[in-house]
């Protein structure tokens, strides 16, 4: 893998950070930009899992219950 291609696999982002902030913000909490990372790479994970159960299925669609 090169360099170019580590370094947008590192920048794909699955959430909105300032959304996040903002959620943790309104129950008076602070959010770790660790955990921000952490955060999107267990929505990365759930999507992956989604993309798997669809193909089991024999489905290109997303559909709720694949999550």
């Amino acid at each position: 893998m090169s360099q170019e291609e580590k370094k947008e696999e590192k920048e794909t982002s699955y959430i909105t950070k300032s959304a996040v902030r903002e959620f943790f913000k309104q129950k008076n909490k602070r959010v770790a930009e660790d955990a921000l990372e952490a955060l999107n790479k267990q929505v990365e994970a759930l999507l992956a899992k989604a993309a798997e159960r669809a193909e089991m299925n024999k489905r290109a669609t997303i559909q709720p219950q694949d999550f």
